[in-house]
């Protein structure tokens, strides 16, 4: 798992900087869909895509559940 997220942390933390607009609360949440991931590890199935995109689904998500906590609604 260490190398996958040497792999793809760039791209999630990115993602989610651009989504957040805040460097520190983009550590903070890469670090929760690395959580997310490492604790649904046994439901990525190679055959739908690949492990990146299936992180990003995961980014996505916890950047909606962010937005959602502080009242703002879903972001696109």
């Amino acid at each position: 798992m260490e190398l996958l997220i040497r792999h793809t942390y760039s791209d999630i933390y990115r993602f989610i900087r651009w989504k957040i607009h805040n460097d520190e609360l983009a550590w903070d949440l890469a670090q929760t869909v690395y959580e997310k991931a490492w604790a649904k590890l046994d439901s990525y199935q190679n055959k739908q895509g690949s492990f990146r995109a299936w992180l990003m689904a995961i980014a996505q998500n916890v950047c909606i559940d962010y937005f959602r906590s502080k009242g703002l609604g879903k972001q696109s």
